[in-house]
């Protein structure tokens, strides 16, 4: 009874962060997977409207009388959900004779579907569509920088910060600074950084000598990407600093010391101890690394919002102005569902090799 109520009282403690999760994490999954097979603009229901497209097509396919589509005029752009009001409506224009003769050729006419069903025709469009496939080829090159540069810079930060050394419980503040600002004040600042006139980085290089090398990072399609990376790995190495320092906090330090007995040098303890030891922490790592950059928006929407001329576009990007700007609410969602499935397929594939490995070594 008391192990009833015990369970009782901690679900109810956690049903507020259950209800959030399930209507916010959970639920958009198959929500995006049921929008993907259906051409929608996100807003507007099924309903019947007298549009300009309309009365063109009445008088060109239908071939109604002039007289009876100016009657009709009154009525445009009107909005009607009702089939019953909409028809009323027609009745009170061109009176009921009219109506009962031309009733299938405008209802058929007028109907707008709110969602309408096309099957695999989003997912053609998106294998056949090249400004997707270059926004994968930009995700994928993220990832690959991601996971080259951000998490061995990451571990060196981690292996320093954890020394003994004086200072460097102050460093590991300043370090870990950049996650604690918004991704929004960061691309403000890279933004300034990168500006081609006043900018501190072509100022830095015509001090260096090499201002011949000065551009507009940001507005040069062959610059844009690269210039954004540098502005995300260093947004995100803090993040990887924190996560191994807190995995070599629980390494024995007697491993070292027994090492350091035998002769080991520190690069030799690095390289036999801390690295066999933080190969759960550096997978766990990698598979953070690769969801994130797949699915990373943010920082490059502020930065060039995917330009200049989709050099800089990420799937995130696209899907935004595809179901936001565009408002092409099936196709986003096609690209949202395709995101979520390559990140989980590379996740699972990642995943099942640490599986095997930990089975063979057993």
């Amino acid at each position: 009874m008391q192990r009833t109520y015990d369970f009782v009282v901690a679900l109810l403690f956690m049903l507020p962060a259950l209800v959030i999760y399930l209507f916010y994490f959970l639920l958009p999954i198959p929500a995006s997977i049921y929008y993907s097979f259906f051409q929608w603009n996100g807003i507007s229901k099924a309903h019947f409207e007298f549009t300009p497209a309309v009365f063109q097509g009445l008088q060109a396919q239908a071939a109604l009388p002039e007289a009876m589509l100016n009657a009709l005029h009154p009525l445009q752009n009107e909005q009607f959900t009702q089939k019953t009001l909409f028809l009323k409506a027609i009745e009170k224009q061109i009176g009921p004779g009219q109506l009962g003769q031309y009733q299938n050729v405008l209802l058929q006419q007028a109907f707008v579907p709110g969602m309408k069903f096309l099957g695999f025709g989003n997912w053609r469009e998106l294998f056949h569509d090249p400004v997707f496939w270059r926004s994968l080829t930009n995700n994928l090159t993220l990832v690959i920088v991601s996971i080259l540069i951000q998490l061995p810079l990451g571990l060196l930060l981690a292996v320093f910060v954890s020394s003994k050394l004086k200072g460097t419980r102050v460093l590991k503040l300043v370090y870990f600074l950049p996650m604690l600002l918004s991704s929004v004040a960061i691309g403000l600042t890279w933004n300034f950084i990168y500006e081609p006139t006043f900018g501190l980085f072509n100022a830095v290089l015509r001090l260096l000598g090499v201002g011949q090398f000065a551009r507009g990072w940001l507005g040069e399609p062959h610059f844009a990407l690269w210039a954004v990376m540098g502005a995300i790995c260093w947004q995100y190495i803090p993040y990887y600093m924190v996560l191994f320092a807190a995995a070599l906090a629980g390494i024995p330090q007697e491993l070292y010391e027994a090492a350091y007995m035998d002769g080991a040098s520190k690069t030799q303890g690095f390289v036999a101890i801390t690295l066999p030891l933080l190969k759960n922490t550096i997978r766990i790592a990698c598979v953070l690394s690769l969801t994130g950059s797949l699915r990373y928006f943010d920082l490059l929407f502020v930065m060039t919002g995917g330009g200049p001329d989709h050099a800089s576009e990420l799937m995130a990007t696209y899907m935004f102005k595809q179901a936001f700007t565009a408002f092409r609410m099936g196709y986003g969602s096609t690209i949202a569902v395709f995101m979520f499935l390559l990140s989980f397929l590379l996740a699972v594939l990642v995943l099942s090799r640490r599986t095997r490995a930990d089975m063979v070594s057993g």
